[in-house]
């Protein structure tokens, strides 16, 4: 079996499942749509403090092995 080949990429769809506090307009759903040169395509928490763990919970439609 040759390993040195990668699975192909799949991009996977999702919806926002849950999250921390956001930071002002940017809220989760923003990053449903993939524009990184639009500012309102960003999620940003509201933590001031880098100490403080934020994150987004995707849930996937389908199932899948990420890595």
């Amino acid at each position: 079996m040759d390993t040195s080949q990668q699975p192909p990429t799949v991009q996977l769809t999702y919806t926002i499942a849950s999250g921390t506090e956001h930071s002002g307009r940017y809220v989760a759903d923003n990053i449903l749509h993939d524009n990184p040169l639009d500012q309102s395509s960003r999620w940003s928490g509201a933590a001031q403090s880098s100490n403080v763990q934020q994150y987004l919970l995707l849930r996937l439609d389908s199932p899948a092995v990420l890595s």
